[in-house]
């Protein structure tokens, strides 16, 4: 375990993982599933050992770049995927104008929009304003946190803190004064902009209708035990399965049996 870096290990399936659930903890696997957003046809659907979606973004996008032989021009994906180097880096491939993924927000960030706390930057004197319009310093030019991303870390003073009528709200520390990040990477800060704007918040929306209901199908046909087989290729020749059976139903609402025999009739195969 201390050698391939894992905290978990099943023996009746040594390469499933520990993932979470709505009901708590269990062995399984990931599955990374690409949806076409005109028919609602599964793409790709391609199982890992990874506990999480926070590096499966580009794999993702590169799986179903190989089954269509183009890359899609607009990737919508939930906050799991908000890893905003894999979000760059799909960014830049040719082919893709635009990534949808909301990014996540810290506890902070969410009480600050929710009590509409704005604070604004200042980037000519490298400075920021708190909500009340007090200045607040530079405290540490290159702060690091724990997905490894660099901020400019500024904090306002705590005689400033301590006499605003927004402390409650604001700043629950009682030691020092509140503190805001302004990240070195100017993607990240030009990506949160796009977040707020309708249209992204209309194409987070539409993700939704897309993907979601072939994790529900799946979900339904399953039953309580969703896997049957054992180790992550017998895995992945059950998904195909899955992944087959509900191209075959949308094929089927989507043209008439007589047509598609017409088709196949006339198709010249390889």
């Amino acid at each position: 375990m201390e050698s391939e870096s894992r905290t978990s290990y099943f023996p009746n399936d040594p390469q499933a993982v520990l993932l979470k659930g709505r009901y708590g903890s269990y062995p399984g696997y990931n599955i990374q599933a690409g949806v076409d957003a005109t028919n609602h046809m599964v793409v790709s659907a391609e199982v890992t050992n990874h506990a999480n979606d926070w590096n499966e973004l580009s794999a993702n996008v590169e799986s179903s770049t190989q089954e269509t032989g183009s890359a899609p021009q607009i990737v919508l994906a939930d906050k799991g995927y908000a890893n905003i180097s894999e979000i760059e880096s799909v960014q830049n491939l040719k082919g893709v104008s635009q990534v949808v993924v909301p990014l996540q927000e810290s506890e902070q960030q969410k009480k600050d929009r929710l009590n509409h706390l704005h604070f604004t930057y200042d980037k000519e004197n490298d400075q920021v304003t708190c909500p009340k319009g007090k200045a607040m310093a530079l405290k540490k030019a290159d702060y690091v946190n724990r997905h490894g991303n660099h901020f400019r870390k500024y904090m306002a003073k705590k005689t400033h803190c301590d006499k605003c009528p927004l402390k409650d709200v604001c700043n629950n520390s009682s030691k020092t004064g509140r503190s805001y990040y302004i990240s070195h990477n100017s993607f990240l800060e030009s990506y949160k902009e796009q977040n707020l704007t309708k249209e992204f918040r209309r194409l987070q929306a539409e993700r939704k209708n897309i993907v979601e209901h072939l994790f529900g199908t799946f979900r339904m046909w399953m039953g309580k035990i969703p896997l049957l087989l054992k180790g992550r290729l017998k895995v992945q020749t059950e998904i195909d399965i899955y992944a087959t059976a509900y191209n075959f139903r949308r094929l089927i609402n989507l043209e008439s049996v007589t047509v598609m025999l017409a088709k196949l009739q006339n198709y010249r195969f390889a």
